[in-house]
């Protein structure tokens, strides 16, 4: 289904094209090449943005259970690995744990 680019991602595409018009009318080669660079990247961070979007949405679907619990749109599974690795729930060497995690029997 096409959906209609949210207001952030039709912002770069905006941006990209006023790059692309001061390109136009530039007469010095490098400000040319610097207005076309960052209209190369507005469409980029437009690309970037429609992805997370994207996905975003798609981690909407996912219903809450024991191992996604979530928070805008962002799955957490760090607090809930070391958790279950305090409590024994989770063999220990199975997942990293950082520097900072205490590693002492739950």
């Amino acid at each position: 289904m096409l959906r209609r680019p949210s207001p952030a991602v039709q912002h770069c595409h905006y941006r990209a094209a006023v790059c692309d018009r001061l390109a136009e009318l530039g007469k010095d080669p490098e400000a040319i090449s610097f207005y076309l660079r960052l209209a190369e990247n507005w469409r980029k961070l437009a690309d970037s943005r429609e992805y997370t979007e994207k996905l975003d949405s798609f981690l909407g679907y996912i219903k809450e259970d024991a191992w996604a619990p979530q928070l805008g749109g962002l799955v957490i599974f760090i607090p809930i690995l070391e958790s279950r690795l305090r409590r024994g729930i989770i063999a220990r060497g199975s997942v990293p744990i950082s520097n900072g995690a205490k590693q002492g029997a739950g």
